[in-house]
């Protein structure tokens, strides 16, 4: 796997603003702060990023948040009204968030809403995005020597990951921002699913073996990486949980089969 192929996941991560639910009209179609870390410097400085080049393989990578959002949301690109957290004529209103599943709705309010919305609320969000939130990022992963060290690119996509939702939260005070969703209008898949999700496929769609010279320009005869979807399952499931005679017989068997797609999982993601 490439330096070009890691880049491209760490852009699925951070394409949007992480605390994009919070913003209004004025923020939200913004970029977290991917533009501001040492390994994405050689994207940024020449204009080569998904979202500003027209480049074929960039814009291939860039597919992977149109896929991702299709995924975990509906299609909703023409519903022009818009749904704000603390809106204009009610600013003490959080936002109705609703489980992906049960369909049950909360109202979401975070913990520093009166301090979000005292003053200019695009102004205090870039400043916990763009660099208080940024600041946590590991000083050994932002030092201008990771450009090309792939080991360190990869601790800093897995801190990324794994850390930075709870680095926000931590931020804040509020672990509530764990449900932040990735899209006001049906707020019902968060913004960590979806950023998981479209790193994923831009890693999919870049390709193990993505070079800088293919990034700055791409050849007539070079092929677009092309992703698989492997799906497998279990069966009969119904059977199994129909079955269940006792409530810990209902919990074991679940667990049994989590157990087993876990293990699957984890081979499957070790080999590729």
């Amino acid at each position: 796997m490439t330096v070009e192929y890691w880049r491209a996941k760490i852009w699925g991560l951070l394409h949007d603003p992480v605390l994009k639910a919070l913003h209004n009209n004025s923020g939200r179609g913004k970029n977290s702060f991917y533009k501001q870390l040492e390994v994405m410097k050689p994207w940024v400085e020449t204009g080569k990023t998904p979202d500003q080049s027209g480049g074929k393989v960039l814009e291939n990578i860039l597919l992977a948040d149109y896929i991702a959002s299709a995924s975990d949301r509906s299609a909703i690109g023409s519903v022009t009204a818009s749904i704000n957290y603390a809106p204009g004529k009610n600013r003490e209103k959080g936002l109705e968030i609703t489980h992906l599943l049960s369909g049950a709705r909360q109202e979401w309010k975070i913990n520093s809403h009166d301090e979000l919305i005292k003053g200019k609320r695009k102004d205090y969000l870039v400043q916990k995005e763009q660099k208080e939130l940024l600041a946590k990022v590991p000083k050994e992963l932002q030092d201008p020597s990771i450009k090309d060290d792939i080991k360190k690119i990869k601790q800093l996509y897995w801190w990324l990951w794994r850390c930075l939702p709870q680095a926000t939260c931590d931020l804040f005070k509020d672990n509530s921002l764990m449900l932040m969703p990735a899209e006001t209008r049906i707020p019902d898949a968060s913004i960590w699913s979806h950023v998981s999700m479209t790193s994923a496929l831009a890693g999919a769609l870049a390709g193990y073996d993505l070079t800088a010279a293919q990034i700055q320009r791409w050849q007539g005869n070079d092929e677009l990486s092309h992703p698989y979807l492997a799906v497998f399952s279990f069966s009969p499931v119904q059977e199994l949980i129909k079955s269940s005679r006792k409530m810990r017989d209902f919990w074991a068997g679940s667990w049994l089969l989590h157990y087993l797609s876990a293990k699957v999982c984890w081979q499957l993601a070790n080999q590729y």
